[in-house]
């Protein structure tokens, strides 16, 4: 049991943690053994995540049409997240079918 009452939608591993996307918006990591690292808002229900080769930047994506980058272990957050990491989102893109391009955040 890594996270009790969370509805899990996506997932990846790096290193020595495991990093869901949940249905509240948010994700979060958790050691091996089960144990909260840091948790980080998106914003809506994740949909998919990708881990990048050296493990350094996460995608997630949203049913909200989000699309949120970030790089991990940057040492600081952007100013406007939302959370306990110490990962620094670095780009949103947005994809609305109201909108005739995506709108970069």
């Amino acid at each position: 049991m890594i996270e009790d009452g969370s509805r899990v939608y996506t997932g990846v591993a790096r290193n020595d943690e495991f990093i869901i996307g949940d249905a509240s918006g948010y994700v979060r990591a958790f050691s091996l053994s089960g144990e909260p690292r840091w948790q980080l808002f998106v914003g809506s229900s994740a949909s998919a995540m990708a881990l990048s080769p050296d493990g350094e930047t996460l995608v997630v994506s949203t049913y909200a049409g989000l699309l949120s980058i970030s790089q991990l272990d940057a040492g600081e957050q952007a100013p406007y997240q939302i959370g306990n990491s110490q990962h620094r989102e670095v780009r949103r893109w947005i994809f609305w079918t109201t909108e005739p391009t995506p709108l970069i955040w």
